[in-house]
């Protein structure tokens, strides 16, 4: 098996295994809420029910009259609590969902942009014009193999680039025609990878609160077709197939 052709079958592979993951995890997640729900709402309210009646906390209020009637009770501060927790898990398994998913299409898309450059580096020519080449690399190798040394490099370089950088590179690499589709019931759409995208920036590295998924499942669906739509990409540009005996390697 060649190595374009096991980075291919690998990569696939990958793909599969962690959205199954993802999926696994949401789904669990959604299955144990409602036996949650109950939990988190008599905790919520046993809490509630000692803050304004436990004589410990008889000073903790400035009037606590006018505490009990603005938080709206013990049912009312209880339920209030019990809402806002549940909300801020379902925002997580949101957050954790979106960020783990897009380490995956990330990576594959860099693989995917590897693959293209092992089938063929000189596909990737324009985008190494300008790197320098040292006497010593002259000397020593032919030029179809500084630049195919210069390439995977190019290629390593990537992994420091957005997700959408790679996507591009891609893009201008594979070359798909007008209305290429290869996938039922799925367009590719950059702007909604972007929004995704910049989502999961904000949440990783900016946002004080954890917003939820725009779409929930259908968002994680959608890069993981998106992760399919580029391994389509390369198949349908240098006809790399996937190696069954690979798939079931261990």
């Amino acid at each position: 098996m060649s190595a374009p052709e096991e980075l291919f079958t690998e990569t696939f592979k990958i793909c599969i295994s962690r959205f199954a993951m993802v999926s696994s995890f949401r789904e669990i997640s959604r299955l144990g809420f409602p036996s949650a729900t109950l939990h988190v709402y008599d905790k919520s309210l046993q809490f509630a029910d000692e803050l304004f009646n436990d004589p410990q906390h008889r000073n903790l209020f400035i009037d606590n009259g006018k505490a009990y009637e603005m938080l709206g009770g013990v049912k009312g501060f209880g339920a209030k609590m019990a809402q806002d927790q549940l909300s801020n898990y379902m925002a997580s398994v949101d957050a954790a969902s979106l960020v783990f998913a897009h380490s995956i299409i990330d990576s594959a898309a860099l693989s995917y942009c590897r693959c293209c450059a092992l089938m063929n580096h000189n596909d990737w020519e324009k985008f190494i014009e300008k790197k320098q080449i040292s006497l010593g690399d002259v000397k020593t190798s032919t030029i179809d193999e500084i630049i195919k040394n210069k390439v995977l490099q190019y290629i390593d370089s990537l992994d420091r680039e957005s997700l959408l950088f790679k996507v591009d590179r891609l893009f201008q690499v594979c070359q798909p025609h007008t209305g290429f589709s290869p996938l039922h019931n799925y367009v590719y759409d950059r702007e909604r990878l972007r929004q995704l995208d910049e989502m999961r920036h904000e949440i990783v590295h900016k946002s004080t609160s954890v917003p939820k998924l725009p779409s929930g499942d259908d968002d994680i669906w959608f890069l993981q077709q998106t992760a399919n739509f580029f391994m389509a990409l390369v198949n349908e540009k240098y006809e790399l197939k996937i190696n069954p005996y690979h798939m079931v390697k261990e």
